[in-house]
């Protein structure tokens, strides 16, 4: 006979969570491995010692990790799924009859509370947790940068308002808003629309949605509002050491001397090796990093005239003269300092272009051609000749499966493809939050990785000392073994 499931409802449940999450469950682990206990601590002074007690802030802490491990965007679905979700539940200590906090609760302490180093503080706790597993040894640092979409459309842009005169003020309205009816009517929206945004600048606009978000454009890609998530990370179990949010055209070799010194001070990490690719290559960096007593692993930046012309690399350079020696044998003299005093200019003599037979190939200037030399140009040629060593080369191949690996995991895993919420403070809260959840499952997975093996250590010199005292027992005792060679009972 063909059965039917029925709805009715039981009067009474003689089940608790223990009995229906599974053993195996991540979150499980999660709760076995991490220590929360801290976070009190950390916010205690956010709260007021009368009035109504308020949800417990590690509750709070563990809901926001949820959504992050689970790439859970949005709060109104998350504490949904927490509504429903017996595992979750599970990790925030409620049970099946307690009511889930609203997710406005959620919100107002992530806007108003938790807003200023909360998360700062509770993603250097779980890198300190690491430590005391001993999964990060500060010694070999790599970084990355990612791009992350603002929260923010290209139609939030407006001009900046700049103090012009107005008929500076006309001018620019007029050159930025062309009237033009024949090429109107026959070009199409789609062409006004691209025409339009190729001549957007962050020195001219600004979101009125998101201002602290930068125009970025990359080749063979749409234009678009972003901030860049920089990270380093530690190569021994892949473990993020430090997160900085900037608008996107901020250079990706800005942030990294600060935020090693800031390692360095806060966790005492005494770096050894430091990896990155080449946007991070700059002869600053390469001082910075020497005069720490740090080897760095990072390729070289690469100038190619874009004009078709000789490379610099044609040019020989003369230490004892101070002199560049072009193609042609001719001298190339010093004659003054970049904008920046980092950068020492060379110019060969104008007479020596003209009467030149490579002039076509060299240069299009009046006044003779023009190299640059870095004032730590020595420090550069060490850093390139690193990178060719078998040393520079296997950095160069494990950088690939740290830093950059983990940037895609974080976009494809924990919904870092897009920001959640506007501003670069927030935008800092969720990259912060989301390095944490990408700390934890590395944690987790290697602590229960080195339980495992201790076991299967313990039970392999189980067996040895088993089988060992058999043989002892055998050999001294055989009347105790019986006819099969099993020890009796009796």
């Amino acid at each position: 006979m063909m059965g039917k499931k029925g709805t009715k409802e039981p009067m009474f449940f003689y089940v608790t969570l223990e009995d229906l999450v599974p053993q195996d469950h991540f979150l499980r682990k999660v709760a076995e491995v991490v220590d929360f206990s801290f976070v009190r601590n950390k916010v205690k002074h956010l709260y007021s010692h009368t009035g109504k007690p308020s949800v417990d802030p590690v509750v709070l802490i563990k809901i926001m990790l949820i959504g992050y491990l689970y790439g859970i965007v949005s709060e109104r679905r998350l504490m949904q799924e927490i509504q429903v979700n017996l595992a979750y539940r599970y990790f925030i200590g409620y049970t099946m009859e307690e009511d889930i906090p609203d997710h406005s609760t959620l919100s107002r302490n992530r806007n108003e509370r938790f807003k200023d180093s909360t998360f700062q503080e509770l993603f250097d706790e779980i890198v300190f947790q690491c430590q005391k597993y001993g999964l990060v040894s500060g010694e070999d640092i790599s970084f990355d940068s990612t791009l992350v979409e603002a929260n923010a459309s290209l139609d939030s842009l407006e001009p900046r308002m700049v103090h012009l005169r107005p008929d500076e003020y006309i001018k620019k309205v007029t050159e930025e808003n062309p009237v033009d009816h024949d090429s109107s009517e026959k070009e199409g929206p789609n062409k006004k629309n691209n025409s339009k945004r190729a001549k957007l600048s962050n020195k001219d606009h600004v979101s009125k949605t998101d201002p602290d978000a930068s125009i970025i454009r990359k080749p063979g890609k749409k234009t678009k509002l972003a901030y860049s998530d920089h990270l380093s990370v530690d190569t021994k179990e892949r473990i993020i050491t430090g997160v900085m949010a900037t608008p996107a055209d901020v250079s990706d070799d800005k942030p990294l001397i600060p935020m090693l010194k800031r390692q360095s001070k806060k966790f005492g990490f005494k770096p050894q090796k430091v990896s990155a690719d080449k946007k991070y290559g700059t002869g600053r960096n390469f001082k910075k990093l020497t005069d720490m007593g740090t080897e760095a692993f990072i390729p070289v930046q690469k100038y190619t005239n874009k004009k078709g012309l000789f490379d610099q690399d044609k040019f020989g350079y003369s230490p004892k003269e101070d002199v560049f020696i072009c193609p042609e044998g001719k001298k190339l003299k010093f004659f003054r300092y970049g904008k920046t005093k980092e950068t020492k200019r060379y110019r060969a003599e104008n007479t020596d272009c003209l009467t030149c037979p490579q002039r076509p190939e060299c240069t299009t200037s009046k006044n003779g051609r023009m190299v640059n030399r870095s004032i730590y140009q020595e420090l550069i040629d060490e850093a390139k000749n690193r990178m060719d060593t078998p040393k520079g080369k296997r950095a160069a191949k494990k950088r690939m499966t740290t830093s950059e690996t983990i940037n895609a995991e974080a976009k494809t895993y924990h919904g870092l493809s897009r920001c959640r919420y506007r501003g670069q403070e927030k935008a800092q809260i969720q990259f912060l939050m989301t390095a944490t959840a990408q700390n934890i499952k590395r944690m987790v997975q290697a602590v229960m990785r080195e339980r495992e093996r201790a076991q299967a250590i313990a039970m392999e010199s189980y067996e040895t000392v088993i089988a060992s005292a058999s043989k002892v027992i055998k050999a001294f005792c055989p009347k105790i073994f019986n006819y099969q060679g099993a020890v009796e009972v009796s």
